[in-house]
């Protein structure tokens, strides 16, 4: 008896302050110290200022009054407002996830959180893929530049954003707060999944993973070997171009390798972090117990990994936007800024979106041609 007694007092030898402090050590919890707080919060930052900058100056650009949007400009700008999103909602969303160990912006967040992360890097992914089956399309093909009509291109954007939210879906759906006890006492409010089974939820993770990186890193390793093929055989033709064509074709295979390499290894090490580590990012937000070592070292390696997936918003608007000769003109002259290599529509820094819709340079022959275009018929005439 008395040791029941005994017993009963050193399980309550405690004070309130004591539980006081306790309760809010764990509420208030965060999973890395200050310094490495500050350090992710700059990082972020940085990347959602940038992403946010160079996506408005693509935005602006292509939409200036009076200028020519042209069907591949249509799918830039879809890259752009998917870009914005990732930028202005899963960054800011993600890095409140990583820094704290609950989540207080209610119910509605937590499940846009979840969906608008996935549907927004569907359609980044998809408008991607589209650009390079167009390019491959027009080279192959000798097509004319604009030769999609804008209706296609508008259904093609469509598509890509219908498919995206429909494979979202779950998430907004599976995505709710929970609330976290510890014998009786309130603690925090986390954001989690709830799937009706472990099953679900590893076939959706797998399904994910095909659509958003296996099956378009395929596409663009695909469509990106044929056209360097058809650029390498048109260099050893016997009606080999010039040896400008041939630099501007090589800076083009250049860039493609750039594209292909750069969505692979950017998206690579998050995909990798999710599938593998699933089970216990969840089961470290549900957990009662403060932040521990192996916590702060898990969350440290998603964050990086994140951090890697979430430079592909600055690099896009970069390699389709900045780099591209017409969209960077008309970015100088919002500003009234007309420098010498933005006006020259022939400078090294052309990019895959206007190489690849060049075709090859010809060597021209002394007689004189007839081309004959889809409406209009033109006479050339060489120059000795």
């Amino acid at each position: 008896m008395n040791e029941e007694v005994f017993t009963d007092v050193l399980v309550f030898n405690i004070s309130l302050n004591e539980i006081k402090n306790i309760t809010e050590l764990i509420r208030n919890g965060w999973h890395f110290p200050a310094a490495k707080r500050a350090v992710f919060i700059t990082i972020y930052c940085i990347l959602i200022i940038l992403g946010v900058l160079l996506n408005s100056l693509i935005f602006a650009a292509i939409l200036r009054p009076k200028a020519s949007v042209s069907t591949t400009s249509i799918f830039i700008l879809n890259l752009a407002m998917s870009d914005l999103g990732m930028c202005l909602s899963v960054m800011p969303l993600t890095l409140v996830i990583i820094l704290k160990r609950h989540w207080s912006l209610g119910e509605i967040l937590c499940r846009l959180k979840s969906g608008a992360e996935t549907t927004s890097v569907l359609v980044s992914t998809g408008t991607i893929v589209a650009i390079a089956i167009e390019r491959c399309t027009t080279i192959l093909r000798s097509t004319p530049y604009e030769y999609r009509t804008r209706r296609k291109v508008y259904i093609s954007v469509s598509f890509i954003w219908l498919l995206s939210i429909m494979m979202s879906s779950p998430m907004f759906y599976f995505s709710h707060v929970e609330v976290v006890y510890f014998e009786g006492i309130y603690l925090h409010e986390t954001c989690v999944e709830e799937w009706p089974s472990e099953m679900m939820k590893t076939m959706y993770s797998l399904l994910i993973l095909l659509v958003q990186y296996l099956a378009p890193a395929i596409v663009l390793a695909f469509t990106y070997f044929r056209i360097f093929k058809y650029l390498q055989k048109k260099e050893g033709s016997e009606s080999a171009p010039p040896l400008r064509s041939i630099r501007r074709n090589r800076r083009a295979i250049t860039l493609l390798l750039c594209v292909a390499l750069t969505f692979a290894l950017s998206w690579l090490p998050l995909h990798i972090a999710i599938f593998v580590t699933q089970s216990q990012v969840e089961s470290i937000e549900r957990s009662q117990l403060p932040s521990n070592e192996h916590t702060e070292q898990f969350f440290t390696i998603y964050a990086l990994c994140h951090i890697v997936a979430m430079t592909s918003p600055t690099i896009n608007a970069l390699i389709y936007g900045w780099f591209n000769v017409s969209i960077r003109k008309r970015i100088y002259e919002i500003f009234n800024f007309k420098g010498r290599n933005c006006m020259n529509c022939e400078c090294a820094s052309s990019t895959v979106i206007r190489e690849m819709a060049k075709p090859l340079d010809l060597p021209q022959k002394k007689n004189p041609k007839l081309f004959e275009n889809t409406k209009t018929k033109i006479l050339l005439s060489t120059h000795r």
